[in-house]
């Protein structure tokens, strides 16, 4: 009995630190419009990683390089297989969050996914249902919708993409565009806030555009939860995950106790 003691006590002291958290942490964590798992997410992705949590940061649909190359439904799966892959490995509690339009879908996620352990919501971008972004689109929109009711979706339509003052024209099929685009689809932010079944971090950059919408945008449609946090960080927008990835960590810690 004192020999199995001692061996026991060998394994534990011999693991890294945080690796009893790794045992059960996994978080998927995507990048934002245009972007890679390779910028802005890479801090909060270590950061993860140190507390012992397994962390899949996969390329998405909106990424630079794919441009919306698969349904918005596709994504979704998309997500569930990082899911999996993290399951796969060991992790039990599940995270899932992003940046910008990678919070975006982390909010669209969560909201159809219950059993999660929580929502990080970074600088959350792409909600084709405000005002300004939707009079932008609004053109676009109606041709897609036009078509989708044709039943002429898989049609392609040259169309303009919006993000943080640049733009970006591609052709892509219609029903592929309304399904990341439509102001009463599967990408607006307060709808699926308020959908939530798991406590959500809600980080905003003190110097984001998109800070000024406040709580009140979506924060705080979300159900109540004792473990729903609203955190401001002195960044802009591509800044705000690097400045909160030690909280972002630290709620994690918190929800895993």
């Amino acid at each position: 009995m004192l020999r199995r003691l001692f061996i026991i006590l060998v394994v534990l002291l011999a693991l890294p630190h945080g690796a009893s958290a790794a045992a059960k942490c996994g978080v998927v964590f995507m990048h934002g419009k245009w972007g890679s798992p390779g910028k802005h997410i890479t801090g909060v992705a270590f950061q993860l990683r140190q507390i012992g949590c397994l962390v899949e940061t996969p390329d998405m649909p909106w990424s630079g390089q794919r441009r919306y190359d698969v349904p918005a439904s596709v994504a979704m799966q998309e997500i569930d297989a990082a899911v999996a892959r993290l399951k796969a490995q060991g992790a039990t509690a599940i995270f899932v969050g992003g940046h910008s339009m990678g919070a975006a879908a982390a909010l669209a996620y969560g909201a159809r996914h219950p059993g999660l352990r929580g929502i990080l919501a970074i600088a959350p971008g792409h909600d084709p249902a405000l005002p300004g972004f939707a009079g932008k689109t609004a053109g676009d929109v109606q041709q897609a919708r036009s078509l989708v009711s044709q039943g002429r979706g898989g049609e392609i339509i040259t169309v303009t993409d919006y993000n943080g003052g640049r733009t970006a024209t591609f052709a892509i099929p219609a029903a592929v565009f309304l399904g990341y685009f439509d102001p009463a689809g599967l990408f607006v932010i307060p709808a699926n806030a308020q959908r939530l079944s798991a406590p959500v971090l809600w980080v905003s950059g003190e110097s984001d555009p998109l800070t000024r919408l406040g709580r009140d945008y979506a924060f705080a449609r979300a159900p109540a939860d004792p473990h729903n946090r609203y955190v401001e960080v002195a960044a802009d927008h591509l800044g705000t995950p690097d400045a909160a990835a030690a909280q972002i960590a630290a709620w994690v810690q918190e929800l895993l106790k």
